[in-house]
């Protein structure tokens, strides 16, 4: 009988941690949801699935870069990111975009990028190789 009065003593102990391990859980994923909530999403689509409105930039310093297209021939293949053949992101692009980079601080990754051997045409009004 000894035994039976040692493991009803504690009882209770073990329903006191199960119950507090049960809150604290509840409690990180209360906090752990309201973090996600004030987190802001970005979605990033590349190429863009429809062309984007052709604005003019509003500093001529800052490159802007225009997907959308008539013909093929307002399209053309150049370096988006401002870097050149080291660490360029090539694409298809309007040949009014802005890709000059004066006066803008880049950093370009050291892997050689040449430039693709592509043909870059007008598809549905947007610029694709």
């Amino acid at each position: 009988m000894p035994e039976e009065k040692r493991g009803s003593k504690l009882m209770p102990i073990f329903l006191t941690i199960i119950l507090a391990l049960v809150l604290f859980s509840g409690y990180v994923l209360k906090n752990k949801l309201e973090s996600e909530k004030n987190k802001t999403q970005v979605t990033v689509i590349y190429p863009p699935s429809s062309p984007p409105p052709s604005v003019p930039p509003l500093n001529p310093k800052i490159p802007v870069v225009f997907y959308d297209c008539k013909v093929d021939e307002d399209c053309m293949l150049d370096s988006v990111n401002c870097c050149t053949e080291r660490g360029a992101q090539w694409a298809c692009i309007n040949k009014t975009s802005n890709t000059t980079c004066q006066d803008v601080a880049v950093i370009c990754v050291d892997i050689l990028t040449p430039r693709p051997n592509v043909t870059c045409k007008c598809v549905n009004g947007v610029c694709r190789s």
